[in-house]
């Protein structure tokens, strides 16, 4: 309906608005066969959850998914919740490691509790600190790893060579390289024989 309003000598007319009726729109439903995703990897997100915990890599995760390599590679780029599930479980199990090499590495004080019963009843409750030292395997490979710069376990010496004898220590190489090969065509000549 219509209302006629008189404004600065001018007539304005005004309708009220009318409601659109709008049908709810369902979100749309993949059609076809659900993917391997949908049926091997989607339904076991805490169990892949606890294998990233246990320390398993890519490969053994895709085998107990019974999905191949490139499935598994795909669904880490198609599907970003399953990227992020295998990055932070696995994330947060190297960081506890990290910290339980780190404290080995120190050394730290730890509990002992000793407990005594009698007919099932608790006598006594005996708590002692003692001093866990530092291991030193945990040190030594702490350091490598950490600061592979200043900890390195081998050396590595640069000889450099005229140009002459780089070319003649190539052509042994080469020499060597043929004659082996011949002496394993011919076994496999003889055992064929």
């Amino acid at each position: 309906m219509s209302k006629k309003e008189q404004v600065n000598n001018k007539q304005i007319t005004t309708k009220k608005p009318v409601k659109k009726k709008t049908k709810a729109v369902k979100p749309k439903q993949k059609i076809g066969r659900k993917t391997k995703y949908d049926t091997h990897v989607l339904p076991k997100f805490r169990l892949i959850e606890a294998w990233c915990r246990d320390g398993a890599i890519d490969e053994a995760i895709y085998k107990k998914l019974q999905i191949s390599k490139d499935s598994f590679y795909e669904y880490k780029k198609k599907y970003p919740e399953f990227s992020d599930l295998l990055k932070t479980s696995k994330e947060d199990t190297d960081v506890q490691v990290e910290n339980s090499l780190l404290k080995r590495a120190l050394g730290y004080m730890a509990e002992d509790i000793k407990e005594e019963y009698q007919d099932g009843i608790l006598v006594s409750k005996t708590v002692t600190k003692k001093h866990i030292s530092p291991d030193t395997t945990a040190q030594i490979f702490w350091l490598i790893n950490r600061s592979a710069g200043k900890w390195q376990n081998t050396q590595r010496k640069e000889i450099q060579v005229a140009p002459e004898t780089n070319k003649m220590l190539k052509s042994i190489t080469n020499q060597i390289e043929k004659e082996t090969i011949q002496s394993t065509n011919d076994d496999i000549d003889d055992l064929e024989s």
